[in-house]
């Protein structure tokens, strides 16, 4: 038996771990109790969360249980006291109501296997860490048949973190301080960093990386996952061109500016981009219909045109603030867009 109000916040922690779409048992929650202490684990097969806190137990315990029945007694029993009491094969739960439900053998819950290798240690500022990936993930693909590209790049070097999002019409990267023992590369899946990302926003963490898996733990929350294993496309190549003059406008005008060229054609379309001294104009054409317009930027290169999905340049300028930077390449092969920060968005050009 265990007395809890901690249960419903452990719960969503591990949320993003929770999937029945292959096996039933990984819609369930491995609920374990020890020496006071609780443990709530969720496990997909690609990354496992287990969130801890204390407890008041009379033993230890260990079931398996429906995690959307268990989140939603929770949700009703609004941070009441919830008691969890074990009886042959089910739980019985006591808050504001009382419920019973059916569980599984502790014993069947997979979990990540824990694999002796060597790991580089990473310490980096959270909040650092989790601005970076909101940065970039935007930018890795979600459905791809190059697997590589369903996750950021993690490269360790010199006391630098850089991270790398591409889906192959765009690439993002930034780069943070850290102390690391050893320098390393390996690829997080999209998903697992977003956990990262929304789990870790203040005070120092350790990450533990190597090519095959990652892992975390701060005591409260524990994170490990599998890496992609694979060789990640060589980007720089991209950034390194011949440009034109920067062209400095408000990332907000920008984005404004794309919206409204979009009233005739919808979301998804490709645009004109082109620049004039001091000037840009923006065009979307459908063969019937057009929108145009212009608006003052600061740019005094030579007039240049490129071709730009509306959806990829806007998602990036989103991820922008202030006074932003677009310089073409010298021959509209990309446009690589840059404000304040240490981040770079590169959104490749299509033909219109």
């Amino acid at each position: 038996m265990i007395k809890t109000k901690s249960l419903g916040e452990a719960l969503a922690l591990i949320s993003p771990a929770i999937s029945g779409k292959t096996m039933q048992i990984l819609g369930h929650a491995l609920v374990k109790s020890e020496n006071g202490l609780t443990t709530v684990t969720g496990f997909d097969t690609e990354i496992q969360i287990v969130s801890k806190f204390e407890s008041i137990s009379d033993g230890d315990m260990a079931i398996c249980i429906d995690y959307d029945k268990l989140n939603k007694f929770c949700k009703v029993s609004s941070g009441a006291e919830i008691e969890l009491k074990i009886k042959d094969d089910k739980a019985i739960l006591k808050a504001k109501s009382r419920s019973t439900i059916s569980t599984l053998p502790a014993d069947n819950y997979p979990t990540m296997s824990e694999k002796v290798v060597e790991m580089v240690s990473v310490k980096v500022d959270a909040s650092e860490l989790a601005t970076a990936l909101d940065s970039v993930l935007y930018a890795c693909a979600v459905q791809d048949v190059r697997h590589y590209l369903l996750g950021a790049l993690f490269k360790v070097s010199g006391g630098k973190l850089s991270i790398i999002g591409c889906n192959g019409a765009r690439i993002a990267i930034t780069s943070i301080e850290v102390v690391s023992n050893a320098d390393i590369e390996c690829i997080i899946p999209r998903k697992t960093a977003m956990t990262l990302a929304k789990t870790f926003r203040s005070g120092e963490i350790e990450l533990m990386l190597c090519k095959s898996s990652m892992a975390i733990d701060d005591g409260f929350v524990a994170i490990s996952g599998k890496c992609i294993d694979a060789k990640y496309p060589v980007f720089d190549k991209a950034f390194d061109l011949k440009r034109h003059t920067a062209a400095v406008i408000d990332s907000k005008v920008l984005i404004d500016s794309i919206e409204s060229v979009s009233i005739t054609t919808g979301d998804f379309f490709a645009i004109s981009m082109e620049f004039k001294k001091d000037t840009m104009t923006l065009t979307s054409f459908t063969g019937t219909d057009e929108s145009v317009i212009t608006v003052d930027c600061v740019y005094s290169g030579d007039d240049c045109t490129i071709g730009l999905s509306s959806v990829l340049l806007s998602e990036a300028v989103k991820k922008t603030s202030g006074l932003i930077n677009l310089e073409v390449g010298m021959k509209s092969e990309n446009v690589l867009i840059t404000d304040s920060t240490s981040t770079r968005h590169l959104v490749m050009s299509i033909r219109i």
